[in-house]
């Protein structure tokens, strides 16, 4: 499609940029969790944000942090890429929609105010590392 309304792209690099910032999600090219060598993409299920950048930093700071909070303003920038200081921005705006606690290091931990914490005493659940939870496995016999 895009060929079709600019020509020829010269290189991968208009693909990557289309495919890492576009509001796309990568699909699964044959049966279920099947993503083949030619990937796949679909427009994002929902409709991007309207507005200041720095609205929309919150919502998905948010997001994220009601789906992985407590977490760092460093951790956030880790996963989305965003630099601190629209981070920073985003922090001050969400304001009193937050908690914060004080790292193992030192540093504040932001989460959601209604974010369920378990008791201090809880183990950690184990984690797979996606690629490798087969070798993990494999060698735990």
């Amino acid at each position: 499609m895009l060929n079709e309304h600019t020509g020829s792209l010269p290189g991968p690099g208009p693909w990557w940029a289309l495919r890492t910032f576009a509001p796309m999600i990568h699909a699964p090219a044959g049966g279920p969790w099947s993503f083949g060598d030619r990937p796949a993409y679909l427009a994002a299920p929902t409709d991007p944000i309207v507005g200041p950048r720095d609205r929309s930093v919150a919502v998905l700071l948010h997001r994220y942090l009601s789906a992985f909070g407590p977490a760092s303003a460093a951790d956030f920038s880790q996963f989305t890429m965003i630099p601190q200081p629209p981070i920073r921005a985003a922090l001050d705006l969400l304001g009193d929609d937050l908690v914060t606690y004080l790292g193992p290091d030192g540093k504040p931990l932001y989460d959601v105010r209604d974010g369920r914490m378990p008791p201090e005493a809880t183990a950690a659940p184990p984690r797979l590392m996606a690629m490798w939870d087969s070798i993990l496995l494999a060698s735990n016999e």
